[in-house]
């Protein structure tokens, strides 16, 4: 199940060859590419880099796009094997450099559905916040596919480059640090992250998105 069913429909658009499309979905997208290559690399500034190539090398490639299938994972995917190579190409190792703090705008949903809450929002950030302060980059990035771009567990394993045997392994885990980071006192946080596991269809399912 599709995390963005218009995102979709856009997509299907711009591999047909409407350009507008192509321009809409990139600037739906862009701002979540640049939060979790952030991630992945340690550097805000050259995960923007990094973006744009992801979005020119994807609109190359529209036409290896399964239409049938969610789009974001396939675009995160290969964004991630963008930021392995450039990881590899310059001997870089991930840093724990706050994406919270030096890119903070990535954070901000830039088109709010009109059935999302302040509450959830903010909820949302909340969680999401403290599992990238709390979890390695790979751990990261395997939940935010899975529960806010809507990836399956195998789709987020291609995408990190792990079986898919590891990588659930990978997002239990993951699950329980985050748990265990939030705050106590904090139970509706924990709750949401408590109910992530009973969320993931087989096809994958966001549950818990940047902005629900």
């Amino acid at each position: 199940m599709s995390a963005d069913p218009a995102e979709d429909r856009l997509a299907a658009l711009a591999r047909d060859g409407c350009g507008a499309s192509f321009e809409s979905l990139a600037r739906r997208v862009r701002p979540r590419l640049v939060r979790v290559l952030a991630r992945q690399l340690g550097d805000a500034h050259l995960a923007e880099d990094l973006t744009q190539d992801a979005l020119l090398r994807a609109r190359q490639k529209l036409a290896l796009y399964d239409p049938s299938r969610p789009f974001a994972p396939w675009l995160f995917t290969l964004a991630l094997r963008l930021g392995r190579s450039a990881m590899r190409r310059d001997a870089r190792r991930p840093r724990s450099e706050s994406l919270a703090s030096s890119h903070g705008d990535a954070w901000r949903d830039p088109a709010p559905g009109p059935d999302q809450s302040l509450a959830q929002r903010e909820l949302a950030q909340r969680v999401w916040r403290t599992a990238e302060a709390a979890l390695s980059p790979d751990a990261f990035t395997a939940l935010w596919l899975v529960y806010t771009e809507g990836a399956s567990p195998r789709e987020a394993a291609h995408a990190i480059g792990r079986s898919p045997g590891a990588t659930r392994v990978l997002l239990h885990r993951a699950r329980k640090t985050l748990r265990e980071s939030l705050d106590a006192s904090d139970a509706t946080s924990t709750q949401a992250v408590s109910h992530m596991a009973d969320d993931v269809s087989p096809h994958g399912q966001a549950s818990l998105g940047a902005t629900p």
